[in-house]
């Protein structure tokens, strides 16, 4: 009984609140931002997700294959997302990328960090980096990317196997929280209108 209680603790701490704190800013943004419109509750939300990632992928091959030949595509033009967004959705959206999205953000930090501490600091690293070192770093976040997308079998490393349901159900719960939170915070106006610094504008005005 006191291993589940160890392990419990160890879930809350490393799955549960983290991803509660990286959902809710994430899909906040997202309502805000007005990709989704964030109602009806957390699978009102998933499915408004896969489909908006659906039709995104959909039109992104469209416009391509019209471009390729020459073609203007009929229609309003497509509505950018920020970077931010668009990770997620690269990793899937919903609950599965969410977790790929941080779980990629944990690996890429520890890489950044060795790749720093490894220079002896952060203005030795300025001074002396080279290009092959620049190419290992872009080489290692593909990898990591994809490392990211098998999410689980990262997971498995920080969980002991008797409870890797644990785990998952902490990790959803995290997961399924931030979302709720994210969508009360938006119907109550909490918070600011979001305007990406950079600026969007349709692919039409390009």
């Amino acid at each position: 009984m006191s291993g589940f209680f160890t392990e419990l603790f160890r879930a809350l701490f490393q799955a549960t609140l983290p991803l509660a704190a990286f959902s809710f800013a994430l899909i906040w943004w997202a309502i805000k931002r007005g990709y989704f419109k964030g109602e009806g509750g957390v699978r009102a939300l998933d499915r408004e997700v896969k489909e908006f990632n659906k039709n995104r992928k959909l039109e992104k091959k469209q416009r391509k294959q019209a471009k390729k030949n020459g073609e203007e595509l009929a229609g309003p033009g497509r509505r950018k997302t920020d970077p931010v967004a668009e990770k997620w959705l690269a990793f899937g959206g919903g609950f599965y990328g969410l977790v790929a999205f941080y779980t990629y953000v944990l690996i890429e930090w520890d890489e950044i960090v060795e790749f720093v501490a490894n220079f002896g600091g952060f203005w030795s690293m300025v001074s002396n980096v080279s290009v092959g070192a620049i190419i290992s770093l872009i080489i290692n976040s593909i990898m990591n990317f994809i490392a990211a997308l098998i999410w689980p079998v990262y997971w498995m490393g920080k969980a002991a196997t008797e409870w890797l349901w644990l785990w998952l159900v902490a990790a959803y719960a995290g997961y399924w929280l931030g979302a709720k939170c994210a969508q009360h915070a938006v119907m109550k106006q909490w918070g600011f209108d979001v305007r990406w610094p950079l600026g969007l504008k349709d692919e039409d005005e390009d």
